[in-house]
């Protein structure tokens, strides 16, 4: 019934959303607690357009990965089968991570450009770049443009894979179906 009344897509988003709403609130809280206490404690003081990019990062961020791994989780048969694809994904979140020296000795170097301006690695890379250098501000935006237009077109991939994955519940579809469907956006 929630099929036919709402859209793929819509269904996908709403999920997302709401998954991320109370991954926002349970972050305000922890950021709230931990900043009245460093402000009491020291003389702490934060920049606003830091904070502001930080949660542009995060949200952007958490559409693109969570977008990925719904429709990860919409092909897969089982809990076992989507475990062994989400490593694809996560890699790459993590990878600015262990490239961190490098980020942090050569902000302005290539790979730390390239971690940058990659959707994948963005919204962790240019954080790290922002909190150890001045980071002109087109390359801000266009990290924060390219991640954007990242997130909108995996949404709309994620809505049509979702779909196949509903309607072909129970039965594992194959990579030629999935593209197949991918292109027309139907089944």
């Amino acid at each position: 019934m929630l099929f036919r009344s709402v859209t793929p897509i819509e269904m996908l988003t709403g999920k997302i959303v709401g998954l991320g709403s109370v991954g926002l609130l349970q972050i305000a809280i922890w950021l709230s607690v931990g900043f009245a206490g460093l402000i009491y404690v020291f003389a702490l003081s934060v920049n606003p357009f830091l904070l502001i990019l930080s949660l542009a990062y995060f949200i952007l961020g958490f559409l693109l990965f969570a977008s990925m791994m719904g429709a990860v989780g919409a092909i897969s048969g089982s809990m076992r089968e989507s475990q062994q694809l989400i490593p694809i994904f996560t890699f790459p979140a993590i990878a600015p991570m262990l490239f961190m020296q490098v980020l942090i000795t050569e902000p302005e170097g290539t790979l730390s450009m390239f971690f940058s301006m990659f959707p994948l690695t963005s919204p962790v890379a240019m954080l790290i770049r922002m909190g150890v250098s001045d980071v002109p501000l087109y390359q801000i935006a266009v990290s924060l443009f390219i991640l954007m237009v990242s997130v909108y077109f995996v949404i709309i991939a994620s809505a049509r894979l979702f779909r196949v994955g509903l309607l072909m519940y129970g039965k594992r579809p194959a990579i030629g179906e999935i593209v197949r469907y991918m292109k027309t956006g139907q089944r």
